[in-house]
C-alpha cells in the first residue's frame, strides 16, 4: 500500500519543538489503545484508568487505555460501575451482563440517554457541563422503580442542560440501545417485545389472535362459527383498546375502547379486576391470569400464543395500517396472516365520523394475489362490520386493484379515491424467519466472494433443500458437492450440524427477488450480525450470475468530494524549559470552512480503493462497501513515528479516522461524516496533545447514472 495521504483534510500536521536536555533517544513505552464508550457514542464524559487519572471522551466516545486496564466513567461526582477497558465498552459491560433487560443495564441506559444535551440520541450522546455540576453518587444495582425514584437521579436529569427533564421510558431506552448494539455487532440477549401478531391454533376456534401495535393499541380477534365450537355461548368479533406492559413485573394493563365479542378476550378479566401478565420468550407469548384471585398463577391459568411468521417471501404478510387514520376512523387496519387469511378491522365510533351510517367491527376471510397481478382477491368467511372492508358479506369474492411494495399498499377501488396502507414494522422482522414448509423445496443462489476458500472473484454458490437434507455446491464449481442434514430452530434460523453453522435471513430485496442472509457459528451471532457480513441469496440463478458479473467488473466512480468542518478542537500545549509540544501548534482550521477535491473510487467486491487529486501521486487508501445499506466507509488508524526526527521530542502521531457515506437517491449523492482524532505523544513526560475534527461530507458522482448504478451494484 502506498503512503497514506487522505487529501487536504486528513493527516493534518502537528507541531512541537526543542529536544530533551541530554539528547537521548525516546524510551519505549507501552502501546496506548483507543476504545469507545457506546450507547450511541458517549461524548464529554469523564473517565479514568490506571494510567490516565482524569480523561474525557471525545466526540466519538473515544478514550485511551493500556492493555489490561480497567476504565471507570464518571459525570461529576457520579461514577458508573467499572469495566475492563476494551475496544468497545457498553452499559452491558458496566453491568457485567449480556441481557439488556438486566435492571442495572436499564438504569444506566435510561440515565445516559436522558442526559444527552440535545435530546437526539440517534446522533450521539453528549454530556453537558451542567450535568457534571449537578451529579451526585447513585446506586445502579437496584430495581428500575427504585432507581427512577432516587432524588439524586431526579435532580440530575432536571438540571442536566438536556431538553429531557425526566427519565425516558424503559421501552424507549431499550429500543435505542438494542438498535445500537445490533449496528455495532455486539452480542446480547434481547429483551423481546410484545409487538406483533400472536395466534393460538390449539383451540376449536377458526381464528384466535392478538395483535399488539407499536402505538400502544391492541386488538383481540376471535371467530368461532363452525362445529365443533370451542365454547358456548361465545360471540365472534373483536375488541380493541390501549395497553401498557410493566417491564419488571410483566403486568399487562388494558383499557377497552371497543368490544363486539362480549366476554371473550380480556373483557371478563378486566371487568373482574383480575391480574393479567404477559411474558414473551422467543416466539411464544404466555398470558397468565389470576382467575381465582390467590395472587399466584395456578395450572389452567395460562394460555400460550405463537408469533405469526411468514412461510414464504410474501411481502404482504404482516400488519398494515391506513396512512392517515385521522382522516378516516379511530383505527383502520388490514392484517395478512401467513396461512392465506386476512382480517380487516375498522372502528369509527368517535366524531368526526368518516361516513354515516358505518358499522364498526371486523371481517375475516381468505386472500390471494395472482402472479404478476396488481390486484388482491378477498373472499369473506365472517363479517360483522356491514359493507365496510374489502367484501360485503360472506362468500362472494371481491378483487381490488392495488399497488404493492414491501412497505406500502395503495388500493385503487373503482370510482373511489386511492387509500394507502403502511406496513407496521412490528411484524417485518419475524417474516424473515425460515420455516420447515418453506424449505421443503427451496433453492437459492448465493452471491459470494470467498478469497480464502474459492479465489478472489465473486461466484454463485447454489444450495437446495428437500425437507430433510441440503445440497451445497461449494465455490460454485459443480464438482465439490456437500450434503447433510439441517434443522430449523424456533428463532427461524437454519442450523447445519455438519458445518456447525447457523444461517439467518436478515432482509428482503424484492426488486431482485432475493434476500440478505448471514452465517455465523452461533445462533445469536447469526441473528444479530451487522450489514457488512451479510450476503445476497437470489431465487433465480440468472439474476445471481448477472449480479456476480457486475461485481467482478471492478466498477469505478469519480466523485466531487465536498467537506465542511462542523466541529474542531485544538490540542493542549505542553512546555518545558527547552521544548514545547502541541497538536496544531501553528493554529488550526475554522469551523465552517469548506473544501473540495476530486476522488476516484474503484470497487473490487466489498473493498473500495480511493485516490484523490489532493494527495501525493501513487497514494491511496481503502474503504469498505456495504451493499445492503449502500454505504462506503471504514474506521481505521494510522501511526507516524517520531515525526520531528529529534530524539526526545515528539515520538508518535496517531491518526484515528472514521469515514461513512451512505447513498441518498433523492439527492443523488453519498451523504455522511468524516471524523478524525490526532493524538500527538511526547516522550519527555508521556503527555498527549489531541486535536479533533468533524466534517460533514457530500460526495457527488460525476459520471453517468449507469456508472453510479454499476458501482452500487443496482
Amino acid at each position: 500500500m502506498g503512503a497514506l495521504v487522505l487529501g487536504q483534510f486528513l493527516l493534518t500536521a502537528c507541531g512541537g519543538g526543542g529536544s530533551s536536555s541530554d539528547g537521548s533517544p525516546p524510551v519505549s513505552e507501552p502501546s496506548t489503545s483507543t476504545g469507545r464508550f457506546i450507547d450511541s457514542p458517549v461524548a464529554n464524559i469523564g473517565y479514568r484508568t490506571e494510567s490516565i487519572p482524569d480523561g474525557v471522551t471525545n466526540a466519538n466516545g473515544q478514550f485511551k487505555y493500556l492493555e489490561g486496564e480497567t476504565v471507570t466513567f464518571f459525570i461529576g461526582d457520579l461514577e458508573f460501575p467499572p469495566a475492563p477497558a476494551t475496544e468497545k465498552v457498553t452499559p452491558l459491560d458496566l453491568a457485567g451482563s449480556t441481557d439488556t433487560s438486566d435492571p442495572t443495564v436499564i438504569n444506566i441506559i435510561r440515565l445516559l440517554q436522558s442526559l444527552d444535551d440535545d435530546g437526539i440520541t440517534s446522533t450521539g450522546i453528549t454530556i453537558n457541563q451542567l450535568a457534571k455540576d449537578n451529579a451526585t453518587p447513585v446506586d445502579f444495582f437496584i430495581s428500575e422503580s427504585e432507581f427512577q425514584n432516587l432524588m439524586a437521579v431526579k435532580v440530575l436529569v432536571e438540571n442536566s442542560g438536556s431538553p429531557t427533564t425526566s427519565l425516558i421510558s424503559t421501552s424507549e431506552a431499550l429500543e435505542h440501545f438494542e438498535g445500537i448494539l445490533v449496528g455495532e455487532g455486539v452480542e446480547f440477549v434481547a429483551n423481546l417485545g410484545i409487538n406483533g401478531i400472536w395466534v393460538n391454533e390449539n383451540t376449536d376456534n377458526e381464528l384466535l389472535a392478538f395483535v399488539f401495535f407499536r402505538d400502544g393499541t391492541y386488538v383481540h380477534l376471535e371467530v368461532d362459527e363452525e362445529l365443533p365450537l370451542d365454547e358456548q355461548p361465545e360471540t365472534s368479533g373483536m375488541e380493541w383498546g390501549t395497553y401498557s406492559l410493566d417491564p419488571e413485573t410483566r403486568a399487562l394493563t388494558v383499557d377497552i375502547d371497543f368490544d363486539r365479542n362480549l366476554d371473550t378476550g380480556l373483557t371478563s378479566s378486566v371487568n373482574g379486576g383480575l391480574d393479567i401478565f404477559a411474558r414473551v420468550s422467543g416466539d411464544q407469548l404466555t398470558f397468565e391470569i389470576d382467575e381465582n384471585g390467590n395472587s399466584s398463577i395456578d395450572d389452567g391459568e395460562s394460555t400460550v400464543f405463537s408469533r405469526s411468521a411468514s412461510e414464504t417471501m410474501d411481502e404482504l404478510v404482516g400488519i398494515w395500517k391506513v396512512a392517515n387514520v385521522a382522516d378516516f376512523n379511530d383505527t383502520l387496519a388490514l392484517i395478512f396472516f401467513a396461512d392465506g387469511t386476512y382480517v380487516h378491522m375498522e372502528i369509527d365510533e368517535q366524531a368526526p365520523f368518516d361516513e354515516q351510517p358505518e358499522t364498526s367491527g371486523m371481517e375475516w376471510g381468505t386472500y390471494s394475489v395472482s402472479p404478476g397481478s396488481d390486484a388482491i382477491t378477498f373472499t369473506g368467511l365472517f363479517d360483522n362490520n356491514g359493507d365496510t372492508g374489502p367484501v360485503n358479506g360472506v362468500g362472494s369474492p371481491s378483487t381490488i386493484s392495488a399497488s404493492i411494495s414491501d412497505t406500502s399498499i395503495v388500493f385503487n377501488p373503482n370510482s373511489e379515491e386511492p387509500t394507502t396502507f403502511l406496513k407496521d414494522p412490528a411484524t417485518q422482522p419475524r417474516a424473515l424467519a425460515f420455516t420447515e414448509s418453506e424449505l421443503q423445496n427451496l433453492t437459492w443462489y448465493a452471491a459470494l466472494q470467498e478469497p480464502e476458500d474459492c479465489g478472489p472473484d465473486w461466484l454463485v454458490e447454489e444450495t437446495s433443500f428437500d425437507g430433510t437434507s441440503y445440497t451445497l455446491d461449494l465455490c460454485g464449481t459443480g464438482t465439490d458437492i456437500e450434503t447433510g442434514s439441517y434443522e430449523v430452530l424456533s428463532s427461524g434460523v437454519i442450523f447445519w450440524p455438519g458445518f456447525g453453522e447457523y444461517i439467518a435471513r436478515k432482509s428482503f430485496d424484492s426488486d431482485r427477488q432475493a434476500f440478505y442472509a448471514c452465517s455465523a457459528d452461533t445462533e445469536l451471532a447469526a441473528l444479530e450480525c451487522p450489514a457488512s457480513e451479510q450476503f445476497l441469496n437470489f431465487l433465480n440463478k440468472s439474476d445471481a450470475e448477472a449480479y456476480v458479473a457486475e461485481q467482478n467488473a471492478n466498477p469505478e466512480l469519480t466523485v466531487s468530494w465536498e467537506a465542511e468542518l462542523t466541529a474542531y478542537s485544538q490540542g493542549d500545549l505542553f512546555e518545558t524549559e527547552s521544548a514545547t509540544m502541541q497538536c496544531d501548534s501553528g493554529g488550526g482550521p475554522t469551523v465552517g470552512e469548506v473544501g473540495t477535491e476530486t476522488q476516484t473510487w474503484s470497487r473490487d467486491g466489498t473493498e473500495v480503493t480511493v485516490t484523490s487529486d489532493a494527495s501525493e501521486p501513487g497514494s491511496f487508501w481503502l474503504l469498505d462497501f456495504t451493499q445492503s445499506t449502500l454505504t462506503v466507509g471504514k474506521t481505521y488508524q494510522e501511526t507516524e513515528a517520531d515525526p520531528t526526527g529529534e530524539p526526545g521530542d515528539i515520538f508518535e502521531n496517531v491518526f484515528d479516522i472514521s469515514e461513512s457515506y451512505t447513498w441518498d437517491s433523492e439527492q443523488g449523492a453519498f451523504i455522511g461524516e468524516l471524523a478524525e482524532t490526532i493524538t500527538l505523544s511526547w516522550s519527555i513526560d508521556g503527555s498527549e496533545s489531541v486535536c479533533e475534527y468533524t466534517y460533514s461530507v457530500v460526495a457527488t458522482p460525476q459520471g453517468t447514472e449507469a456508472e453510479t448504478s454499476a458501482f452500487l451494484g443496482l
